[in-house]
């Protein structure tokens, strides 16, 4: 209970998640298959933060309020400890995800209403600004036909292929 609460208390003191990319994998291990990982909870330091503090806690307050033998606490103590640092890496884990997922991809920006600033033309890039998930964006752009479109006119984004985005005037399309 000292061990993991110490890093626990020291965790909180120095700004909690912040220092642990540095040396706890968070249990994430890729194997270059795409969006799939592995979660191995064991190799997480908070895990086993959680998991010590939980450990001890629990084994002390069964032996002294409960007056439980150390046989029948030490189970558990163990118990608590594994569950605890279970739930812990798991809603940590959770909420790093859903953080990553935050910024704007490719998906997000394709039928997005967008303003010209720069004018396009075929064959001659110009540049649009639009707004997703909050952020403002700003690509270069060219026509999805042969067709120019002026700065300040409405525009939806149609497809985007190494940064440049395809677009079409939206009065074109609500014809």
């Amino acid at each position: 209970m000292i061990v993991g609460g110490a890093l626990v208390v020291m965790s909180a003191i120095t700004g909690h998640g912040h220092h642990d990319a540095d040396f706890d994998h968070g249990g994430d291990v890729d194997h270059g298959s795409g969006d799939h990982d592995t979660w191995i909870p064991f190799l997480s330091l908070r895990f086993w933060m959680y998991g010590l503090t939980a450990f001890g806690l629990s084994g002390i307050l069964l032996l002294s309020l409960a007056n439980q033998s150390v046989a029948a606490s030490v189970p558990w103590a163990i118990g608590t400890g594994l569950v605890c640092g279970l739930i812990v890496s798991y809603v940590t884990r959770l909420a790093m995800r859903s953080e990553a997922d935050s910024s704007a991809k490719t998906q997000d920006m394709l039928g997005k209403s967008a303003n010209v600033l720069v004018p396009i033309r075929p064959g001659l890039p110009g540049k649009v600004r639009f707004s997703v998930k909050g952020e403002w964006i700003e690509l270069l752009a060219l026509p999805q036909e042969d067709e120019s479109i002026a700065a300040n006119e409405e525009v939806i984004i149609l497809n985007i292929e190494r940064d440049r985005a395809y677009v079409m005037k939206k009065s074109a399309l609500m014809e």
